[in-house]
C-alpha cells in the first residue's frame, strides 16, 4: 500500500445507498472529563460556556416545539 503498485489505484468509493446508519450514543460528561485533560480545552470551553448553554437551550426548544410540548 502506498507503493508503485499503487500509482494510479482509486480508493473504494461509497455509494450512500452503501451506508446504514448507526446511532453511536454520546456521554458528555465522560467527553467533558476527557478532553478536559487536553492543554488549553477547559479555558477555551469556560470562554464559550455561555453560547453553548445558550445553542443547547435554542436547540432545546426547536425539539419540545416540533414535538408540540410547551
Amino acid at each position: 500500500m502506498g507503493g508503485l503498485a499503487d500509482i494510479g489505484k482509486r480508493p473504494k468509493t461509497y455509494k450512500m445507498a452503501d451506508l446504514k446508519f448507526q446511532p453511536v450514543r454520546h456521554d458528555h460528561k465522560a467527553f467533558l472529563e476527557k478532553a478536559s485533560e487536553r492543554r488549553g480545552f477547559s479555558e477555551a470551553y469556560e470562554a464559550l460556556k455561555f453560547k453553548y448553554g445558550l445553542a443547547h437551550k435554542l436547540m432545546t426548544a426547536d425539539c419540545k416545539r416540533r414535538k408540540g410540548i410547551d
